[in-house]
């Protein structure tokens, strides 16, 4: 029986659409990072460049339970390696390998999460197709790979994951099934804020947003539907924290409670706020030079 042009793709179509978009990315990549198999050539990375990632001490699996930097006196606690996506990686594919192949390998998990995610959306699979192209060649995830930033990109995609096992488990009729499934996005939001931090913090609003309002449009009394989406939003929350716990304490420290200013008298944040606001422009007199007589 042929099917209607409104009909949902089947699983072969949708398998199918995934392949080509495998091959599709694939092509691209090799052909942007072809440079990346000669043995003379380097990817840029400013944040770990190739000889920081070869020091023996982020060497692994070993960086994984704690790095202790001795290349300064006597040396420092420099945290641990977390086990995401960029730590396998490195572990799996050592400091040379990973420093040339990191960035593409990066973007193709973006791009074949994307198009997953697309996929259980009932989209056709050209849909699928040109969807997860545009997650891996989006210039503001792919520009900051190439900088040294493909967590920004694997963050992402750890946050498609998360929202593909939502959208899976809507449809489910077993509870466990759908709870299993809910616990399966709590641990991709915690893989994305594990490899994106604040980043990954930020996409895990629009996660739990999207599964709160899955459930607004269930069945059921309104209050029914609010008890069960705030109940799968509050797991998504409590496996997200397990996961990313390593995370969300370094960035706690550093970012909230290690700010410094912070816990100041008025005294004392009044005499730095020359300091603290003198690349601020004040907004009128900015106005004023594009348009005079403001």
């Amino acid at each position: 029986m042929s099917r209607t042009a409104s009909s949902p793709p089947s699983y072969g179509g949708s398998t199918r659409g995934l392949l080509v978009l495998f091959a599709c990315l694939v092509v691209v990549l090799f052909v942007l990072f072809s440079s990346s198999f000669k043995p003379e050539q380097a990817l840029f990375a400013n944040d770990g460049p190739l000889g920081a990632q070869a020091s023996a001490i982020y060497k692994l699996p070993t960086a994984f339970f704690g790095i202790w930097n001795d290349q300064y006196w006597v040396g420092a606690y420099n945290g641990n390696y977390s086990p995401n996506f960029t730590g396998v990686l490195l572990w799996l594919l050592r400091p040379i390998w990973f420093n040339k192949l990191y960035v593409p390998l990066a973007q193709l998990i973006l791009g074949l999460s994307a198009g997953y995610f697309f996929s259980k959306l009932k989209f056709q699979p050209a849909v699928c197709v040109l969807g997860g192209l545009a997650a891996a060649l989006n210039m503001n995830f792919f520009s900051n790979a190439c900088w040294g930033l493909a967590t920004r990109s694997l963050s992402l995609a750890a946050t498609f994951l998360a929202l593909t096992a939502l959208q899976i488990g809507i449809s489910q009729r077993s509870g466990l099934r759908c709870f299993l499934l809910t616990v399966l996005a709590g641990l991709g939001v915690g893989m994305s804020i594990s490899e994106g931090a604040d980043n990954g913090a930020i996409f895990s609003l629009f996660v739990g947003a999207y599964g709160f309002c899955q459930y607004l449009f269930q069945e059921g009394s309104i209050t029914t539907r609010l008890v069960k989406g705030a109940g799968r939003v509050l797991v998504m929350v409590l496996f997200a924290a397990l996961l990313a716990a390593q995370t969300l304490n370094v960035f706690v420290k550093t970012s909230v409670i290690g700010v410094v200013g912070t816990e100041q008298d008025r005294e004392t944040k009044a005499s730095k706020w020359n300091f603290n606001t003198q690349w601020s422009l004040p907004k009128l007199e900015t106005l004023r030079a594009i348009i005079p007589g403001l």
